[in-house]
């Protein structure tokens, strides 16, 4: 269960659920959102709370737990040879493209948990072991 959230942080698009008596509320994401709409917010996107489904099934669940982020890649490369580095360089936007991964090296976006585990299975392909060394880290929900 969320205790403080800034509603801010919600996306426009968001879609709330208002199902207090699904048994997975004090989990989901949506619902924990709703808790904390301001009073002066006239509309939202919600899902239909008449709907009748097997909340067991719910497929608008999301988890209310927050992920760890990486943000920045200003040192990824300093403890590598540059032969190195610049192959490894080329396999990581080879794979997650030249745009996206100059925006995550500035810390214009994050880096999502499966995309540091793509950039660690690069690392290990050339043999380095240790965790690849991102600028900070930070918890984020997944909208």
């Amino acid at each position: 269960m969320i205790d403080t959230l800034n509603y801010n942080e919600v996306p426009f698009h968001f879609v709330h659920c208002f199902r207090t008596e699904c048994p997975k509320a004090s989990s989901c994401l949506r619902y924990q959102a709703t808790r904390f709409l301001p009073v002066d917010k006239r509309s939202v996107k919600a899902l239909n709370p008449t709907f009748v489904g097997n909340p067991a099934e719910c497929k608008e669940y999301l988890s209310d737990t927050p992920v760890l982020y990486a943000y920045g890649m200003s040192k990824l490369f300093d403890e590598l040879p540059y032969a190195k580095a610049k192959d490894i360089k080329d396999d990581i936007i080879f794979l997650i493209g030249k745009t996206q991964f100059y925006r995550m090296k500035n810390k214009t976006i994050g880096i999502s948990p499966a995309q540091q585990r793509t950039i660690k299975r690069v690392f290990q392909k050339y043999g380095i072991e240790s965790d690849p060394v991102f600028d900070s880290y930070g918890s984020v929900y997944q909208w």
